[in-house]
């Protein structure tokens, strides 16, 4: 199932990073599929290094190459991520958030605000 999807990290912090090594653990995905982003250039260093996988500085870039989604930024965060990125939403791609706090009634409403059409069933 996963082994045809790109997973993109939006925030390549701790949790990020605990998730792309466990990820890589199961032998599911390989490092080419996952893209990491993040402000800290160190932090993509490291995960670059660490793990192979592929890094960018700009989260609407990550959030266009990748199929899965996983919105890893500090909950403050979060409302500025989802209008930089909801551009690039698109059907058929899985937007997972970590964020403590943040409902997905939120989330919807900031991706609306910022243009994104959606439909729930």
């Amino acid at each position: 199932m996963l082994t045809r999807k790109t997973i993109g990290f939006l925030g390549s912090g701790n949790l990020a990073e605990a998730l792309i090594k466990g990820l890589l653990a199961s032998s599911k995905i390989n490092p080419g599929q996952i893209i990491a982003s993040d402000r800290i250039n160190e932090r993509l260093i490291h995960l670059a290094e660490s793990y192979e996988v592929k890094v960018l500085s700009k989260n609407f870039e990550t959030a266009r190459n990748a199929d899965i989604i996983f919105l890893t930024v500090k909950p403050g965060d979060v409302e500025g991520v989802l209008r930089e990125i909801a551009p690039e939403i698109e059907a058929g791609k899985l937007l997972i958030s970590t964020a403590a706090g943040i409902t997905t009634s939120r989330i919807l409403e900031v991706l609306k605000e910022a243009g994104l059409r959606i439909f729930c069933r």
